[in-house]
């Protein structure tokens, strides 16, 4: 990369100084650590990643449902990339269905079950 400035002509050369080469996406401010080495701050919480550029699709858009937490969240070309961990009554892959404990103990077979009262086992 040349830089011209009023007294001389001088060359920088991108190994010597690695931001220059724009190593970071998504506006993320890039960090001289060495003149071989670099950081990139992201500058949104919705990017992280060594080039902050992988989107952080739970800081997007949390898709988990009924108090659950969004973990592991990128994008994987146009797929988003999460695990919801759901709380002990709910189950599939958004936490969106209620587990009915009644039906999956096959010991259970009354009537008047109410999954509500089951123990946790």
């Amino acid at each position: 990369m040349k830089v011209t400035n009023s007294h001389s002509n001088f060359y920088l050369s991108p190994a010597a100084h690695p931001c220059l080469n724009f190593p970071c996406k998504n506006n993320a401010e890039c960090l001289e650590v060495s003149k071989t080495e670099y950081e990139c701050e992201c500058t949104d919480d919705f990017y992280n990643g060594t080039n902050c550029e992988i989107n952080n699709y739970c800081a997007l858009q949390d898709p988990c449902e009924n108090e659950s937490t969004c973990e592991s969240a990128a994008w994987d070309a146009e797929e988003p990339i999460y695990t919801c961990l759901c709380p002990f009554d709910y189950e599939g892959r958004n936490c969106s269905d209620k587990i009915n404990f009644c039906d999956r103990d096959k010991k259970e077979k009354s009537t008047d079950c109410d999954s509500a009262l089951i123990p946790l086992l």
